[in-house]
């Protein structure tokens, strides 16, 4: 396995790996699956993004950067 900075090619696979973890668990802040296009923004926008490659492509990756609310954060009231 490598690390190594995301890059635009991957996000096909970011979205495969990160859709399935919206969709089926409460563990994000957001409810909206992501597309490659919406993900290209995502790219830019911030810090590096990293990407685990293996032999198979794309296994995992991380972003980091300061909180941001979402829209799993709206229906959060204290």
């Amino acid at each position: 396995m490598i690390l190594r900075p995301l890059e635009t090619r991957d996000l096909a696979a970011v979205a495969a790996l990160w859709n399935p973890v919206i969709r089926d668990r409460a563990i994000t802040f957001t409810t909206e699956e992501k597309t490659p296009a919406a993900l290209a923004a995502w790219l830019v926008a911030g810090p590096p993004r990293i990407a685990a490659e293996g032999s198979d492509g794309v296994l995992g990756f991380v972003a980091a950067g300061p909180f941001r609310s979402g829209p799993a954060c709206a229906s959060a009231t204290t």
